[in-house]
């Protein structure tokens, strides 16, 4: 029999409340740290399921409220527009998703440019990552995998196209299972992006790419 994972471990568990109980020969101490650690971890998927629950209700809501989603979106574009630095892109992304879309966490990655205004180290994409769709991901792939401080569980990969040059890729990460997969409408990010696409052209000051 192949040994069994801690996680099958507690689903069996969660499953079959009563096996333990039925078991005489465990000693009661490691009975009692068994059931604790089960309940432990059940409560603490319940509340994380919860919470995701909550802000996935949330989105649809606003995806079902067209002028206001309309409104986010497009106020969010006029400030794109305006920008007029890499600084000012990057807070005017962190509103948007952070505080209207409510995702935990993005990234932006571009192709350094020859001309004009450097791409700061930060921003710099270092290895060339050959996509030109928008590609959803359960992990991303080992040339983005340094692109995000923690893990998450679902990533949407959004290239950033300009007048046929690829700036870089924009990457928007859920802590939900298949998020981008199943649960979410994506195509308003994919029409967002071509703003960013404008934006960032005009900042880069793009002709040719290196």
């Amino acid at each position: 029999m192949s040994e069994l994972t801690e996680k099958q471990v507690i689903d069996y568990l969660a499953a079959n409340p009563d096996w333990l109980a039925q078991q005489e020969d465990l000693q009661v101490s490691v009975r009692a740290k068994v059931k604790d650690f089960r309940e432990a971890q059940l409560v603490k998927a319940k509340v994380e399921n919860d919470i995701l629950s909550q802000r996935q209700q949330q989105w649809l809501a606003a995806l079902r409220m067209n002028e206001k989603l309309s409104y986010l979106l497009w106020d969010s574009a006029a400030h794109l527009a305006r920008a007029n630095g890499y600084q000012a892109i990057e807070s005017v992304l962190d509103v948007l998703l952070f505080e209207s879309l409510d995702f935990p966490a993005h990234a932006l990655k571009l192709f350094a440019p020859c001309n004009k205004r450097p791409v700061p180290r930060h921003l710099q994409m270092d290895m060339v990552v050959h996509l030109n769709e928008v590609r959803a991901y359960s992990h991303l792939p080992n040339s983005m995998s340094n692109w995000f401080e923690h893990n998450h569980a679902s990533f949407l990969v959004l290239p950033i196209v300009y007048q046929g040059h690829t700036l870089g890729m924009w990457v928007v990460a859920s802590d939900q299972q298949d998020y981008f997969n199943t649960q979410l409408d994506t195509t308003y990010l994919e029409a967002y992006v071509q703003v960013l696409g404008a934006a960032l052209a005009r900042i880069m000051g793009v002709t040719v790419l290196c």
